[in-house]
């Protein structure tokens, strides 16, 4: 068991050194943080463009994330309806990954009010632990 968390912890920090390598000096640095996830809880961070924007998104699973989690972009307006079965959800559905332990992409961000949606979706019992890095291109 040491050795499977010693190896993931690897993992993590490789990600995130790649994660940060990516950022160059012209880049914006929005979120570099960890974030405790409740059992089906969920965790959004807002993201306010007002232009076409590349953005670089990595997020790693640090603690009771082997079940794997969701990743979304959503509407900042659709944030809670989204996470209601039925609800309005205007996401951009090339930022959706569901069952990761990992997600990392580079992608455009269209002008508005968004939120990077991180959801502990499949987890019913214990929190979890994600490594957030989020970097706009300027």
């Amino acid at each position: 068991m040491k050795k499977l968390a010693l190896a993931v912890s690897f993992v993590v920090a490789g990600i995130f050194t790649i994660a940060l390598g990516v950022a160059h000096a012209q880049d914006r640095v929005l979120v570099n943080a960890e974030w405790v996830i409740e059992a089906r809880g969920g965790h959004a961070e807002a993201i306010s463009i007002n232009r076409p924007l590349s953005v670089h998104v990595a997020i790693a699973g640090v603690k009771n994330a082997d079940k794997g989690f969701m990743v979304r972009m959503v509407n900042a307006e659709d944030v809670t309806s989204c996470r209601v079965v039925g609800g309005t959800c205007r996401e951009l559905p090339v930022w959706r990954q569901e069952g990761t332990k990992a997600f990392s992409q580079t992608n455009l961000i269209p002008p508005g009010n968004w939120e990077l949606l991180v959801e502990n979706n499949l987890n019913i019992l214990k929190r979890m632990t994600v490594r957030v890095f989020v970097a706009a291109k300027e």
